[in-house]
C-alpha cells in the first residue's frame, strides 16, 4: 500500500496565544488534546512524529524552528524530513480537533494514491481543511515557494487540479471542531453533551 510509506505528523507547536496556555496540554474529557490526537494518529500509521518547537518527553519529536509562520512552517519542516527519510508523504494533523475519528483518517489515506500533491476534506463549497490532510513529499517545492513569497496561508498553496478533495456530508462538520480559545473548549464540551443526549456518535 502507498500509505505504508506515509509519515504521521501531529502539529502541536503553535503559540496558543488565544488559549492563554499550551492548548496541546488542555484536558478534554479526561485526556489532553495531545494525548487524544496522538493516540488517534498512531492507531492509523506505524511511523509518527510530534511537530513542536521544543522537546516533549515521551514522544518522538520533529523540531519546527520556523518562527512566526504558523502551520505552513511546520508543514515545510515535516515534508523536508519525510523526503529525506524516504516517505512518500505525510498525514498532517492538528492537535486541537478532539472529535476526529480513525475512520476519517483512514478515508484520507485510502484516497491517497501517491500521485496527487494532497488529499483533504472539503465542504460542499469546496473549502479544504488543511490541518487534517495528506501531503505528498512532492508538495515541498510549492510550500517553499509560498513561504519565499511571504504567503503563509495554507489554502491555495497547491494547484487545485493536484489536490484530491473528499466532500464531507453535513453531519461530518462537527468532526472538524477545533479548540483555540477557552470559549471554544466550552462549546466543544456542550456539543459533545448535546450529541450524547441525542444518541449521536462522538
Amino acid at each position: 500500500m502507498v500509505t505504508d510509506n506515509v509519515l504521521g505528523v501531529l502539529l502541536a507547536g503553535g503559540l496558543s496565544s488565544r488559549m492563554g496556555r499550551d492548548k496541546a496540554l488542555y484536558h478534554f474529557e479526561g485526556r489532553t488534546l495531545l494525548e487524544r490526537t496522538w493516540s488517534l494518529l498512531t492507531s492509523c500509521l506505524s511511523h509518527c512524529v510530534l511537530s513542536v518547537r521544543s522537546p516533549v518527553d515521551g514522544y518522538p519529536v520533529l523540531l519546527d524552528d520556523c518562527e512566526r509562520m504558523g502551520p505552513i512552517g511546520a508543514l515545510m519542516t515535516a515534508l523536508a524530513h519525510a523526503k529525506r527519510c524516504g516517505f512518500s508523504g505525510i498525514l498532517a494533523l492538528a492537535c486541537d480537533m478532539p472529535f476526529l475519528s480513525a475512520d476519517l483518517l483512514l478515508s484520507l489515506l485510502s484516497a491517497y494514491d501517491g500521485k496527487a500533491l494532497a488529499v483533504c476534506f472539503a465542504s460542499a463549497k469546496g473549502q479544504c481543511e488543511p490541518l487534517c490532510a495528506v501531503y505528498a513529499s512532492q508538495a515541498l517545492p510549492y510550500v517553499q515557494a509560498s513561504i519565499a513569497k511571504g504567503v503563509y496561508a495554507l489554502r491555495g498553496v497547491l494547484p487545485k487540479e493536484k489536490v484530491v478533495r473528499i466532500v464531507c456530508p453535513e453531519e461530518w462538520a462537527f468532526r472538524f471542531t477545533n479548540i483555540n480559545t477557552p470559549s471554544d473548549a466550552l462549546r466543544a464540551l456542550e456539543l459533545k453533551k448535546e450529541r450524547k443526549e441525542k444518541g449521536l456518535s462522538e
